[in-house]
């Protein structure tokens, strides 16, 4: 199963992400490949040692992170439990704060929270956050368990529990979404079974405000009530489906699986998204899949 995740990790395109472990900027991984590799490295090193090693050797920001974890998640866990076994017996005392800027009124919220038990203005900060994810100009294309505002109510909820009990549960009623909120809730119930906290990754994936918005839509069927001009380039031939002949419009649209979208016959199925190469397309008519080659009819 490793050795899949590895495979699979290596063969897709890498996406952008930002994540980071260490509160001093020592193990920022901004690759979505090197980020994988990192959160199972400690169990491949296990299995198959010289393929951990190649790993190492191919990718700067995993050789990065590792100087500072030697043991990948494994050395982050046990640093997160040394923590709060230190918060536990009172160590160190005080508070420290790391993160950008625009994080630190809600850091304070937090804080003062575990100090007077009133979670209501950390919970408008993890709320504000939240708009700011889910802003239909310009979303946070990355999962939800890995948005800043899911890391937020949950951080808010756990230490809710901690302070209050089970009276914290006045504190999911807010969350806007329904999955946030469970992600919340779960970590409510290990705040009360005494289960640590989870450390989460965040990551945030926007496209550029002056470039098309990539996600995941369903191309919609182009009616071709006049004759469809679309035709290859090369052999000047009528492209159209091998199975229903139906011919596809200048505006007809598909999608790949890094989220752009486009005509796939004005790169011959070439994504310019991500470069990859489909060999296959599905008829937006019929719905039957064929070989790309294949809709190129020859006149």
């Amino acid at each position: 199963m490793a050795r899949e995740i590895v495979r699979v990790a290596l063969e897709q395109p890498d996406q952008p992400i930002n994540a980071n472990y260490d509160p001093d900027g020592n193990a920022r991984i901004t690759s979505g490949r090197a980020h994988t590799l990192f959160q199972i490295f400690h169990i491949l090193r296990e299995l198959d040692a010289p393929l951990a090693e190649s790993l190492i050797a191919s990718h700067e920001q995993l050789a990065s992170a590792l100087h500072r974890f030697p043991k990948g998640m494994e050395s982050v866990t046990e640093e997160a439990e040394a923590r709060a076994a230190a918060r536990r017996t009172g160590a160190g005392g005080g508070f420290g704060m790391a993160g950008s800027a625009g994080d630190f009124p809600y850091m304070r919220a937090l804080m003062q929270a575990s100090q007077d038990g009133d979670f209501a203005p950390a919970m408008q900060h993890a709320i504000a956050k939240y708009h700011e994810d889910a802003a239909p100009e310009q979303p946070n294309r990355a999962p939800k368990e890995f948005w800043p505002s899911a890391s937020r109510f949950r951080s808010v909820l756990y230490k809710a529990g901690k302070q209050l009990g089970n009276s914290a549960v006045i504190y999911l009623e807010p969350i806007p979404d329904p999955d946030l909120r469970l992600f919340a809730q779960i970590e409510l119930a290990a705040a009360l079974a005494g289960l640590p906290e989870l450390q989460g990754v965040q990551r945030e994936y926007r496209h550029a405000p002056d470039t098309p918005a990539r996600h995941f839509s369903r191309p919609q069927k182009v009616e071709s009530g006049a004759p469809s001009k679309l035709r290859d380039n090369v052999s000047g031939g009528r492209i159209c489906c091998p199975k229903c002949k139906w011919s596809p419009a200048a505006e007809a649209r598909w999608s790949c699986r890094c989220r752009h979208i486009w005509n796939t016959f004005e790169t011959r199925g070439l994504c310019p998204g991500c470069g990859y190469q489909w060999t296959v397309t599905a008829c937006l008519n019929c719905g039957q899949t064929s070989s790309h080659t294949d809709w190129y009819a020859q006149e």
